[in-house]
């Protein structure tokens, strides 16, 4: 029986390469800092959702 890797990178036609380069990946500093911002932007826009709602349909409906 084949390992159970190589059949699901052959099926995805992927080298097996590419999974161990997958696999060592370590994000920049630059990636890093990038995911940080963009969750503290979902954060402030989930948290905050709510009262632009409001706001806006203060404005339109009344």
């Amino acid at each position: 029986m084949r390992h159970r890797l190589s059949i699901i990178l052959s099926a995805l036609k992927l080298p097996r390469s590419t999974y161990y380069h997958w696999k060592r990946y370590q994000p920049r500093q630059h990636e890093r800092v990038d995911n940080q911002l963009k969750e503290k932007i979902k954060l402030i826009w989930e948290n905050n959702f709510n009262l632009c709602f409001t706001i806006f349909r203060r404005e339109i409906l009344d």
